[in-house]
């Protein structure tokens, strides 16, 4: 007897997984308990919100027994709706979900990852203005908004991220502190000069392929945006090797998961007044 297929990325939100039954007579959809679902497809799913799961008729059997609509079971899908959802993890809004942005080009960051991130450099923040140079869907600067920063400016040259970052800010009520544009990296450390902002957070996560993080960390020295408190963030290709030391920025701290790292630039004045 055949086992359920399994895919190694298969995600499911628990409270929206469908179970589709063979039988003729009961071809409609009808809602599971999450422990249920959990507790049969544990090593086929991963925690992970955004992705709704159907069992339907196919050529895998799956020999489960008694629930509702879970006995001679065959095969499942992935259906996805408008990208993967995030969440926040911690602070003021702390699990309102985020939308990504729809297709490939834009790699969100795993939750993993964000965790560990803030980890790094938080986690919590005393106030401050903060840059998240490729925002993507926005989800690091919510995140570091949820945890004390004060302002946030969001730049990306999609238009699909700029829209999905505003649905975003909306979601977590924080139309008046983020601050979006539509533009490059170079033109929005350009803007936060002309307008005499300095950054105490700068995260810096551009497309793999496109990465110029080195080039970035000048320009924004050379901008004069910074303050000898301000913490960079730059999430690269762990095969990246920066240097130790960009400008005024030496690199304080990393850490690998898997073919991402995470890279924190501060000042020598900083780091003093951390082991101070």
């Amino acid at each position: 007897m055949g086992k359920c297929k399994r895919s190694p990325r298969l995600s499911a939100t628990w409270d929206h997984v469908a179970i589709h039954s063979l039988a003729p007579s009961d071809r409609k959809y009808t809602q599971t308990s999450e422990e249920n679902i959990k507790s049969r497809f544990s090593r086929s799913f991963r925690d992970t919100d955004g992705i709704h799961v159907a069992v339907r008729p196919d050529n895998f059997h799956c020999p489960f027994a008694s629930d509702t609509c879970l006995s001679n079971m065959v095969g499942w899908n992935r259906i996805r709706k408008g990208g993967e959802v995030m969440r926040i993890i911690a602070g003021s809004r702390k699990g309102i979900r985020l939308k990504a942005v729809p297709g490939s080009e834009t790699r969100p960051t795993s939750d993993r990852v964000k965790e560990a991130l803030f980890q790094m450099i938080g986690p919590y923040f005393q106030g401050g203005t903060g840059v998240d140079l490729y925002a993507g869907s926005g989800a690091l600067g919510m995140e570091a908004l949820s945890r004390g920063i004060d302002e946030m400016y969001f730049s990306d040259t999609s238009g699909a991220a700029i829209k999905v970052i505003r649905e975003n800010a909306r979601k977590c009520h924080f139309e008046g502190q983020a601050h979006i544009y539509k533009q490059g990296a170079v033109r929005m450390a350009k803007k936060l000069l002309h307008e005499k902002r300095k950054c105490s957070l700068i995260l810096l996560d551009p497309p793999y392929k496109q990465q110029q993080l080195e080039r970035d960390i000048t320009l924004i020295q050379d901008l004069e945006i910074v303050t000898p408190e301000t913490v960079i963030v730059a999430e690269h290709a762990s095969s990246l090797n920066l240097a130790q030391e960009i400008g005024n920025f030496s690199k304080s701290r990393t850490k690998t998961f898997g073919d991402t790292q995470i890279s924190i630039f501060t000042t020598p004045n900083m780091e003093r007044n951390e082991q101070g």
